[in-house]
């Protein structure tokens, strides 16, 4: 990784790391509590477990297809963390909503 870079890529992955550990932990909530809450990703679906499993992995397979990308000198490198933030933080905003809708009398 280029040394210019690699605070910027840190920097993505620690915000995707964050949105994707919020989006799950609310989604989660919100599907066991909330009635009527569905996960809107197929692959998501079923026990928690798999569904922590598959969304970490993914994380990391972004993260180590963002870091090939700057290897390659590719300008969009950043995109798939970007892209993968921007996921799970509309993801959370959903799922907060359904929580506080639920909350109100």
């Amino acid at each position: 990784m280029v040394a210019k870079h690699q605070n910027a890529w840190v920097l993505w992955l620690t915000a995707a790391s964050e949105a994707t550990i919020a989006d799950m932990a609310l989604s989660r909530h919100c599907l066991r509590t909330v009635p009527g809450c569905k996960e809107a990703n197929p692959l998501l679906r079923g026990s928690a477990l798999r569904a922590w499993t598959i969304d970490l992995s993914l994380t990391a397979a972004m993260a180590l297809w963002s870091q090939r990308l700057e290897r390659h000198h590719h300008r969009w490198w950043l995109l798939p963390l970007v892209a993968l933030t921007a996921g799970h933080v509309i993801g959370a905003i959903i799922a907060g909503r359904m929580l506080k809708k639920q909350r109100r009398p």
